[in-house]
């Protein structure tokens, strides 16, 4: 059994995700609840939990704040709930953490606890997720893969390439595929330094070092060409002289 905590303020979003866990995940023990970080972070310390289903958004501290007091503590591992604010999502996706938005539904409950039960998180993750969340400048981010997370630096990311639903980063000295499609990328990345050229590449910008208009390709650092799709041409050369 995983042995589950909810930490939320609102009674009424407590009871509608105890009723969907007792419904649809048999496998989650519920043993308590808190409405407040203080109350949740005792209740954390004494029955350390496999899982916390975690609010983000709390008066008197956050849930982020309470990600900081435990985990340097415990294992717990953590699943964001959230009403829909699309900074704070995107933190949470660009950081390779599992999140469910309230009203919950039970499909995306399930799914998360599948995901629970076959990922790892580590502190980077929270990290990066606490830098973004606060506009500081980070120059990393953590992608998920099959084996499990990785966390890499902007610097490190010459470009990336479709393969279907998945995603290929194409590294310095490494490549690794995700599960997320290049789109998704597209709007989690920082759209000044990751350029789309074409429906299979997006491209670090910093990483060019030349583009050939006529045979419609760029030349990367490392050696790398990629095709450059008719249609991105002059959007690639007015990024290429506002550097």
């Amino acid at each position: 059994m995983i042995r589950s905590l909810i930490v939320d303020d609102e009674p009424r979003a407590i009871r509608g995700l105890q009723i969907l866990i007792d419904q649809y995940c048999p496998e989650i023990l519920l043993i308590g609840s808190a409405n407040n970080i203080n109350e949740a972070y005792k209740l954390i310390i004494k029955e350390k939990p496999d899982l916390v289903f975690l609010d983000i958004n709390m008066p008197n501290g956050s849930g982020i704040d309470l990600l900081n007091r435990i985990n340097r503590t415990t294992q717990t591992k953590v699943i964001f709930t959230t009403a829909y604010d699309e900074f704070a999502i995107t933190a949470i996706r660009l950081s390779a953490i599992d999140y469910l938005l309230k009203p919950v539904d039970k499909h995306e409950l399930i799914e998360a606890v599948d995901r629970f039960k076959n990922t790892s998180q580590i502190r980077e993750q929270f990290d990066i997720f606490s830098e973004i969340l606060d506009q500081k400048r980070t120059d990393r981010f953590s992608i998920s893969t099959i084996d499990g997370i990785r966390v890499v630096k902007y610097s490190d990311v010459n470009f990336l390439s479709s393969e279907k639903n998945y995603t290929r980063f194409h590294l310095v000295g490494s490549t690794l595929i995700t599960s997320k499609p290049l789109g998704e990328y597209e709007k989690l990345l920082d759209q000044q330094k990751f350029v789309r050229v074409h429906r299979s590449h997006l491209i670090n910008i910093e990483k060019i070092i030349e583009f050939d208009k006529k045979k419609g390709n760029v030349i990367l650092e490392n050696g790398d060409v990629v095709e450059v799709s008719r249609n991105r041409k002059e959007f690639l050369i007015d990024k290429l002289q506002n550097l």
